[in-house]
Order: C-alpha cells, then structure tokens, then sequence
C-alpha cells in the first residue's frame, strides 16, 4: 500500500486518539454513574483482598481454587477504595478501566513508529475497536481473561512491528527501551493469571515467525521483560509461607486436579449451544480473510494476528472445558480486532490511490464510533432514569445514590439482621448472591471459605470416583466440615444462607445442620437460600 503524507496520516492518527478517548470517557462516565454494580466473582476477590490486607494467608484462612495472582491484583482496587472512601465496586471497576486507558495510550504510542503508513492506521483502528470493547464490558469487567486482553493488547502489537517486513520499522531504535520494557512486564503479569494464557501468546508468536522466520524479532527487551514477570511470579512460590503453599499445593489443587470434570461438559455443547453465534461469527470472519489473502503483506499480516489469536484463544476455551461466558472474551475480542482489520483491508484497497478520501473515510469512522457510543450511554442512562429507582446509599455507608437493580437482592437481609462488625457466611456452589452483597455490605465472611466449592468437588470425588485414592478425599471432606465447625464457633456469623440445590442436600447427607447449627434457628428462604440466623 502507498505511503500517506504526513499531514493525512497524523489527522487519521490524532482521530483514532481521540475516538479512543472518547471511549474511555464513556467508560469511566458508566462506572461512575453505577457505582455499586459489581459482579460475584470480581467482588469475591475483592472480598479476599480485604482479607489478605487484614493479615489472613490466602489457602490457610481464606480459600479459592485459583492461584493467588488475582488476589493480589485485586488488593490495588481495595487500597483506591480505602484511601478515597469509594465503594469497592467503583474503586474496581475504575481501576479497570484506568488499566485499559493505559494499555491504550501504551498501543498508540508503539504506533508512533507506523507513521505514513496505511498499516500503521489500520492498527490505530484496531485499538479503537479495542477501547470500545472494553467501554461495553460489564458482565465481565475485571474477570482474568479481560484482564489478560487488556495487558497482553500492546504487546501482540508490538510484536506484529517487530515481525513486519520492512526493516527500518522491526529495527528496536523505532521503539524505546522502557516502553518496549513496559509493555512485555505488562504482558508478563497478564500471562501469568492463567496457565492457559501463554498457549494463546506462544501461537501468536509462532504465526508471525513463520510469516517472517527470523531469530532477530526473539532477542528483544519486550519478550526479555515478558518472561522475566513469568519467572519472577514462579520464583514468589518459593517464599510463600509454608501453610500457604501447603493449604495450595497439597490441599487445593488435589481436589481440583480430581474432580475438575465436575465443571466441564463435552466439547459439542461448548460448541453449539450458549456461545453458538461466538463460533459462527468467529467463521465467517475468518473466511472473510481467505478472500483477503491475496492483499498485501503488511496489512492481512494484522489479520492473520488478530484470527491467531481468536482461533487460540478458542483452543483454549475447549482444552478448557468450560462453558462459563468470561471464557469467551479473549474470542470475542479477537473476532472484533479480524473484522475491523477485514473491513480495514477493505477501505485501504478501494481506496488505493485516493489518499485525501481515505483519510477522511478514516475519520469518519473514528467520530461515528466514538459519537455513537457516547448516544448509547445517554440512551441508556435516560432508560435507566425512566425504568427503575434510586437508592440512597446512605445506608451503605456511602454518600450518592445508585439504581435498585445494583443494589445485591441479599443486601437488605444483611442489613436488617447483621451490624458492621458481624461476620455472615454463605455456603455455596455460586457466588452470588453472597457476593456483590458481601462486598456492598462490607461484612467479612464468617468462614475460611469464601464459598463451598472444596465442599461439593469432594462430595462429587467421593461418591462418583473409585480408586486407591478416595480414602485420602473421604479425610478431606471431613476435614473442610471440620473447619466449617471451627470457622462457625470461632466467627459466630450472625447469618449463614444456605444454597437450596445443591449444596443443602450435600449438607444434609453430611449432617452439617445438626452437628455445626444448633445454635441457628432456620428464618426464612430467599433468592434460592435458606437463611439461618443466630439465636443470641
């Protein structure tokens, strides 16, 4: 493709910033207009952070079956929530979407090395298809796999101009040491949440090097600092206290590692029943590139990027297993990134010659997206005004006002029967209700599980599996309901909800009721729980 005149190329450039800014605008204008809306999983860490910053070891007085990356990332929201008096909520969903402005800005300066070229453009508009994915999370804000989009996004790229064809753009002059360091600790710690993720990175890799087979692109400082974050998050293990890593390797992981086919169904209904249209996209999408495939290098390179990294990203959702929503996004995102490359590709072809229409097309797009996703808050917002109340926050302890429907329908139980200093428990296979409620309460859990999981994947091992082994995992379920009958005396949690189905039939086999809650008198059911409460 012909290069642009330097006045085209940086009008285009400047209106995909400002298009991206624009996003990031909407972005944090939603989360501050929804300042108690939070997630269950997001909050259960959140919820573990604060326990950690209160001195209780991760594995020993609080447990989850993830490692520990996510705990300690969440600990920065729940510091920004403490030092200003925010809601753990805002302060979450705010530091997000900081972290995706900054992978932003992080992109759009590595692309300073593009300019004149219609490449270089195409991967500006990238990064504001990018932005405005992120702006539209909800669901899903926060969860690992967008983290890992947001801080591994500037290192894909980076590594697309490393590999590219023209020598004087793969050249690491072009791009500064530190940013170039930056960008790979930044794609290291986003790895390191999941084993799974470096599958997709390692693919993308391998996709550009045999595009361009060549060591040079290897030996940089971005793959240097990438690694290095891996290691040193490896290496952290070997200092952790013993009960800690006790409590995770001998005592987490094995449950897991035995009953992981308790979360996973068959590949076909992965395939073709809940995330159907992510799949069909995902396909004509790539079959949108084989008619591009004849274009040049350096653009459909970027498409082969972004469909590297969708294609992988849905290997590993398979490998996975798993047919949980937030599995998908780094799929999603990568579809996005394959079209708007497509459409891009597209543009830059029709308008091969014609450098003052291409520019102007190009700002085009950048305003309407940016125009239209602004509209659609509003639109939103006026709904909202429209369709549902405002609470005061007041009686969480906060000042401003919030819609009902972000409010936990827990938190109105927990108000009424508990008081700040009361711990509450809930034993369940789900995190919600217990979580946002716990979090929009500000109640600390009557427990050293945060949830009941290790509970029902030791009923599943025990009673579905044979081997030499169940003996070891019949010891274990009798110890989690030993620590339960601990945590219950110890904590004395005011309230403890139980899951209908199916964690009071678990419990009912176990006998949990009459061992560990003679001191409860059963008040209620609600929102799928049974609501016990203490009777002093």
């Amino acid at each position: 493709m012909p290069a642009l005149s330097s006045r085209a190329w940086d009008l285009s450039y400047w209106a995909a910033v400002f298009g991206t800014a624009v996003l990031t605008l909407v972005a944090v204008i939603s989360a501050l207009t929804h300042p108690m809306l939070g997630q269950p999983d997001q909050c259960m860490y959140l919820s573990m952070a604060d326990l950690l910053l209160a001195g209780r070891l991760p594995y020993v007085d609080c447990f989850d079956n993830n490692p520990p990356l996510i705990i300690y990332l969440s600990v920065i929201p729940m510091v920004v929530a403490k030092l200003t008096a925010l809601p753990a909520t805002l302060a979450f969903a705010l530091c997000v979407h900081v972290l995706a402005a900054v992978s932003a800005v992080l992109s759009f300066w590595l692309l300073r090395s593009t300019r004149g070229k219609v490449s270089g453009l195409l991967i500006c508009l990238s990064v504001l298809v990018f932005a405005w994915f992120n702006a539209f999370q909800e669901m899903d804000l926060g969860q690992r796999e967008h983290i890992f989009t947001l801080a591994v996004f500037p290192y894909l790229l980076l590594r697309f101009l490393r590999y590219r064809i023209e020598p004087d753009l793969s050249d690491s002059g072009k791009v500064g040491a530190i940013s170039a360091c930056f960008t790979g600790l930044l794609a290291g710690v986003g790895i390191s949440l999941k084993h799974y993720f470096l599958i997709i990175v390692l693919m993308v890799e391998l996709a550009c090097f045999l595009r361009r087979p060549c060591g040079r692109p290897l030996l940089q400082m971005e793959v240097a600092a990438c690694l290095a974050a891996i290691t040193l998050y490896l290496l952290h293990f070997l200092f952790l206290p013993p009960p800690m890593l006790s409590g995770f390797f001998g005592f987490v992981l094995p449950i897991y590692a035995r009953g992981y086919d308790y979360y996973t169904n068959s590949f076909l209904f992965n395939l073709a029943t809940y995330w159907r249209p992510d799949f069909l996209q995902l396909g004509i999408v790539s079959l949108l590139a084989l008619f591009l495939a004849a274009a040049s290098f350096e653009i459909t390179g970027l498409l082969s990027l972004f469909l590297t990294f969708a294609w992988s990203s849905a290997l590993v959702f398979f490998l996975a297993g798993q047919a949980w929503q937030y599995h998908l996004l780094p799929v999603r995102l990568g579809t996005c990134l394959s079209l708007s490359a497509g459409a891009g590709l597209l543009l830059a072809c029709l308008l091969r010659k014609q450098e003052k229409y291409f520019s102007l097309v190009f700002v085009l797009v950048c305003m309407t997206i940016a125009c239209h996703s602004a509209l659609t808050l509003q639109q939103r917002l006026q709904s909202e005004e429209e369709q549902h109340e405002r609470f005061d926050m007041a009686f969480l302890g906060h000042k401003g006002t919030c819609f009902d429907y972000e409010v936990s329908p827990a938190v109105a139980t927990i108000i009424a029967n508990t008081r700040k200093t009361d711990t509450v428990l809930f034993i369940s296979t789900a995190m919600a209700p217990g979580y946002p409620s716990m979090i929009q309460t500000e109640r600390r859990p009557g427990s050293r599980f945060i949830h009941a999981m290790p509970l029902v994947v030791l009923d599943y091992v025990v009673t579905s599996k044979s081997g030499f082994d169940r003996p070891r995992f019949q010891k274990m379920e009798e110890q989690v309901l030993s620590w339960y009958g601990e945590d219950i005396a110890g904590f004395k949690p005011r309230l403890i909800f139980i899951q209908l189905s199916p964690m009071a039939g678990v419990l009912q086999k176990l006998n949990f009721q009459k061992r560990f809650l003679g001191a409860y008198e059963l008040i209620g059911e609600d929102f799928g729980m049974q609501i016990w409460r203490r009777k002093d």
